[in-house]
């Protein structure tokens, strides 16, 4: 393969809307690889309280969040919780695995992390009336308390992201910042323009997710976009991804981004 075809091969295409403007604090925080994003630093350090959105295995985006300002963190994932680790710990060891490591150092730190102050709900967001679901608006309403005008989330729920999109634009007056994944970016990118339209918030980064192979028009599969409430700069970013981004699959190219 030549050199040309790779960098082509490798460049992802976006549409002009989803192009971040310049001026955000970004800061890297969450592991690296897959689980880490870049954030507008004014967003966190203005915040009062903190939503994950999808964690499964790995809150470091939240670990790392509470070292820059000292708040409320809240989780929900329906999945995940000690029995679950602990059956993988089991599991792993019964068939004599090195993830037994890995999953043990998992459970203790799901322990040590999710107390006090810091928890982690078993529910899936989506519809109030489905089981083991629970809307935004709910959570808006019954779980941050009402004086708390500044709300940070992160948001990776493989897909059920389009279901939420109207209540995050209607709870936009509450939010200082947002990390947001979306999946299957081709099918959905009708609602993913309707809500940058009518979200306020400035998107402020844009990175791809390189684990999916870019389809046939190079759209990438899943996008990660950051949103600041805070001002940028009338001008847009030039090159992506930024030398703070990480590829989330470790040891493959990041892909580039250009827009049309």
């Amino acid at each position: 393969m030549s050199e040309n075809n790779f960098i082509a091969n490798n460049e992802a295409v976006l549409p002009l809307f989803l192009r971040p403007i310049k001026g955000a604090d970004l800061v890297r925080i969450g592991r690296d690889n897959d689980g880490g994003y870049l954030v507008d630093k004014r967003s966190i350090i203005s915040s009062e309280f903190l939503l994950g959105f999808g964690i499964y295995d790995d809150w470091s985006f939240e670990k790392d969040f509470i070292k820059y300002v000292d708040v409320p963190v809240v989780a929900f994932d329906a999945l995940v919780g000690q029995n679950f680790f602990l059956k993988k710990l089991r599991v792993a060891l019964s068939r004599g695995s090195r993830k037994s490591v890995y999953w043990f150092r998992v459970w203790v730190d799901y322990i040590r992390f999710f107390k006090g102050r810091n928890k982690h709900t078993k529910k899936f967001i989506g519809n109030d009336e489905k089981d083991h679901h629970i809307s935004i608006n709910t959570i808006a309403k019954e779980i941050v308390p009402q004086n708390v005008e500044n709300i940070f989330l992160k948001i990776d729920i493989e897909g059920s992201e389009y279901q939420i999109l109207d209540q995050l634009v209607a709870m936009s007056d509450r939010i200082t910042g947002l990390v947001i994944e979306f999946h299957e970016v081709d099918i959905y990118i009708d609602k993913i323009e309707s809500f940058v339209s009518k979200f306020p918030l400035r998107l402020c980064h844009m990175h791809c997710n390189n684990y999916a192979p870019l389809t046939e028009s190079s759209i990438p599969p899943s996008i990660e976009a950051t949103f600041t409430k805070f001002d940028v700069e009338n001008d847009y970013v030039e090159d992506l991804p930024n030398p703070m981004d990480q590829p989330n699959k470790a040891g493959e190219e990041d892909y580039s981004i250009s827009f049309l």
